[in-house]
């Protein structure tokens, strides 16, 4: 960590640290301050000294990237997944899952899928976008009583909850009807409370941090201009 606290410490204009950069590093060597808070402060110092009065200008383009961000994300449209869990006897091998899912996740499987719920079969792109929306997750340990058993998930993401539900409903039977007879339902499909996707913190996250470096980099750029 002390390497960083001297790589901000770089980050000060040259005059200054020409006259006061000994002295800093003299006094984070006595005080052993070399931890997370030391080097927020230092790169908070280096920034707020080094922007001056064009701060505003980082404030500014800060907020305007989360108000670009919170834009985006009310355009973007909600996901959502349903998913449910099977359970299958110890003996069921991984590539048997794996069999199992190359028939339910076939072309004609997968338009007959779609054709069941309404969606679109005949456009190959939308038979594509369905394929990449069903999530059957590798085998893992199951918690049931006896403990003989592993489970695998299965999921669904839609634009319309209900679907999901429905959709990953009935790609948990058709994997049920590939897969040895004591394979069973552990935890059926749920129609979701809510959406997985767009995430809005991640959003204005990125927002933010996207309007704080270009505001920053504008900064710099006309402090530069005026020198």
């Amino acid at each position: 960590m002390k390497w960083l606290c001297g790589l901000a410490i770089r980050l000060y204009p040259r005059p200054w640290r020409e006259r006061y950069g000994g002295e800093l590093e003299a006094l984070l060597e006595d005080s052993q301050a070399s931890g997370i808070s030391a080097l927020f402060d230092l790169g908070k110092g280096a920034l707020s000294m080094t922007l001056g009065e064009k701060k505003f200008v980082v404030l500014a383009f800060a907020t305007a990237g989360v108000v670009c961000a919170a834009s985006a994300w009310s355009a973007m449209p909600n996901v959502y997944r349903s998913m449910g869990t099977v359970a299958v006897p110890k003996s069921t091998t991984t590539p048997m899952i794996n069999d199992a899912a190359g028939i339910v996740l076939s072309i004609p499987a997968v338009r007959d899928l779609m054709a069941a719920h309404g969606l679109d079969a005949a456009d190959p792109a939308k038979i594509e976008y369905v394929r990449r929306r069903i999530l059957i997750s590798k085998r893992d340990a199951a918690s049931t009583p006896s403990g003989d058993y592993f489970s695998f998930a299965v999921s669904f993401d839609a634009a319309d909850p209900k679907t999901a539900r429905a959709v990953a409903q009935d790609v948990m039977d058709r994997m049920l009807r590939n897969l040895p007879k004591e394979a069973a339902t552990l935890d059926s499909p749920q129609i979701p409370g809510g959406p997985c996707s767009p995430s809005l913190p991640r959003i204005l996250l990125t927002g933010l941090v996207g309007g704080v470096m270009v505001g920053s980099l504008v900064a710099l750029a006309r402090r530069r201009r005026v020198a």
